[in-house]
């Protein structure tokens, strides 16, 4: 079957925004408590105390194991589920490295038997995720294929473990006529994935649903091979199912590059992206990594930096022979925020449509959401309201709509590579196989720098932002310069006054003296200090709330903060002083984007004339 056609394969009639939802709720479960109190904190243990057991240890042999003594673990799960204790069939808490939490149940509503593998929760689970060697999967049908090693081995652990206790069996026995459904999130969702894989064979109506699987899982043969029974779900920027070592290598590149060109200090682009993280709801929703490369690239001469950049380069060119790209499993939905569809602290609105698993290993995309688009219950939550509304996701658009369908790499060596590929349909770009330091491009920068515009300098600005800073940023600046600004006028006039005032006097000691006029500097440039930086935040508050309310920073919001920080704060003093507060503020105002704007002023009264 060529490329083409694996990835013309259309989704399931089962893979429905209303099943991804129910089975997220079976992946959410399998948490246990620890997560679902953290999401829940003022109710979650009130909610589950009514399907706790006490002192279980004492109570009748069952099938959970390695649970705590009140079974709290198994009591999320029932509150997730709505199962009872009949329905629960096994449920295994032991974690070790490559051996991960599992549990059995039978779910009467959809009438299927459900294995859900739980996700990273301890330092063992980390240890799975990070050995990323590539293993050959051995699995009839599949010739050639390798799979996340880790994830691999916990895959056949989980499938060990159900032979051996004879899990399933004792489950079909008692809900006849079911299907199995596996499913999990994360860590458990790459090997609920290849433990689908592995019992194909054995049960061949099997399905299963991947909630924000690992990015370097299966290569691509395999990962096409698992379209008619892997449903893979991924929410925004999710990290995890970008994450792979062409995707690092990748934003290492990207990384220096933008070290290299950027003439901003360091500190203020690490103070940016810890504002963006911390405020992200402030800033337009962008590509992060577009704006890492820069608008107008400027080459700053660092050897180091170039020597750098050629290395990985070169590494990743070893990598196209010693580990060819991993990919997602199956068929891959992926949830999206509706562009401008929430207040900053409002719920979002979301959509979904399907996408290839190759769109996901090309970069990671930077952004607050990198990480939080992982957390189960936000996927859950969008997942949710998809199934209220009975969405039905977009298709995929058309080969001719694209631009890469072929993989970066095939793993049958051909001579054929993806930067070839990837830019077939761009006519006006010049190819090139090396860059300025002799250094072959990426594969998503398949073109010479020195070609993009270079009028302007190639500064790193926050994401969605414009090419200056906005009122907020600003504003730190200008309180703190005002209070500076400040202390220093009044303690100038703090010096004047004392010295004045001890001139004459002949009866004070040198000490004294000194004294008097650290006194006089030190009260007078308080109050200056204080008088001015109060005045200097609130024309900032006025003014943030101003860019906020209206959606744009001009002369007028500088004019009506300016007026309105005057006549607050001479507000004490009555109408009269508050009216002439605020009439100086305007006027300080005025004269100020006069100066600033008198260019504009003056071809403004030349075309009145």
């Amino acid at each position: 079957m060529s490329t083409t056609e694996e990835c013309s394969v259309k989704p399931k009639p089962w893979m429905t925004t209303k099943m991804m939802f129910h089975y997220m709720r079976y992946a959410s479960a399998s948490y246990g408590w620890p997560f679902y109190i953290f999401t829940n904190l003022c109710t979650g243990m009130c909610h589950l105390c009514k399907h706790m057991r006490c002192c279980s240890c004492c109570l009748p042999a069952n099938q959970v194991y390695f649970d705590n003594c009140c079974q709290c673990n198994t009591a999320t799960i029932k509150r997730l589920t709505g199962l009872d204790q009949f329905d629960l069939v096994y449920a295994d808490y032991h974690n070790r490295i490559f051996e991960i939490p599992f549990y059995v149940a039978i779910d009467k509503e959809k009438q299927s038997v459900v294995v859900a593998i739980r996700g990273t929760l301890s330092l063992k689970d980390a240890i799975t995720d990070l050995s990323a060697d590539s293993e050959c999967l051995e699995c009839e049908g599949l010739i050639g294929c390798v799979a996340h090693k880790g994830i691999l081995q916990a895959a056949q652990y989980v499938k060990r473990t159900l032979e051996e206790k004879h899990i399933l069996e004792d489950a079909f026995d008692r809900a006849q006529g079911s299907k199995l459904v596996i499913t999990g999130h994360s860590l458990g969702a790459g090997t609920a994935a290849l433990l689908a894989v592995l019992l194909k064979q054995s049960y061949p109506d099997l399905i299963c649903f991947a909630y924000a699987p690992p990015g370097g899982l299966l290569s691509f043969e395999a990962s096409q091979a698992s379209q008619d029974y892997i449903c893979s779900v991924v929410l925004g920027k999710d990290m995890i199912t970008r994450l792979s070592i062409w995707s690092m290598y990748d934003l290492k590149e990207k990384t220096l590059t933008a070290i290299r060109n950027s003439h901003s200090p360091k500190f203020r682009t690490l103070a940016s992206g810890a504002w963006e993280v911390l405020c992200g709801c402030f800033i337009s929703d962008s590509t992060a990594t577009e704006r890492l490369l820069g608008r107008g690239v400027t080459n700053i001469g660092n050897n180091d930096i170039e020597e750098a950049l050629q290395n990985v380069s070169m590494a990743r060119e070893q990598l196209k022979i010693t580990h060819p790209p991993m990919y997602p499993p199956g068929q891959l939905l992926h949830v999206l925020e509706v562009e401008g569809g929430r207040a900053c602290c409002g719920t979002p609105s979301f959509y979904a449509e399907w996408s290839r698993a190759e769109d996901f290993v090309k970069e990671i995309i930077l952004s607050p959401d990198m990480v939080t688009d992982h957390i189960p219950d936000n996927l859950m939550t969008a997942l949710e309201q998809l199934s209220d509304k009975d969405f039905t996701p977009r298709q995929r658009k058309s080969q001719e709509e694209v631009t890469a369908l072929t993989p970066l790499y095939s793993s049958s060596l051909t001579t054929v590579t993806s930067q070839e590929k990837m830019f077939d349909n761009i006519n006006d770009v010049k190819k090139i196989t090396s860059g300025p330091a002799g250094s072959i491009m990426s594969p998503y920068m398949n073109f010479d720098p020195k070609y993009l515009p270079t009028k302007d300098d190639g500064f790193i600005f926050p994401e969605g932002a414009g090419r200056q800073r906005g009122r907020f940023e600003m504003a730190f600046a200008q309180i703190g310069g005002s209070i500076f600004a400040g202390g220093a006028a009044g303690g100038m006039n703090g010096i004047y006054t004392g010295y004045r005032e001890i001139k004459g006097a002949t009866d004070m000691s040198t000490a004294v003296k000194r004294t008097q006029m650290l006194n006089f500097i030190g009260k007078r440039g308080a109050a200056s200090a204080q008088s001015v930086g109060v005045i200097a935040l609130l024309y900032s508050l006025f003014g943030v709330g101003l860019q906020l309310a209206r959606g744009e920073d001009d002369e007028y919001n500088t004019i009506t903060a300016a007026t309105a920080t005057g006549l607050l704060y001479k507000s004490a003093g009555g109408l009269r002083k508050s009216l002439i507060g605020g009439g100086v503020g305007l006027g300080i105002a005025a004269a100020y984007v006069l100066f600033m704007k008198s260019d504009t002023f003056k071809s403004y009264m030349t075309r009145s004339r």
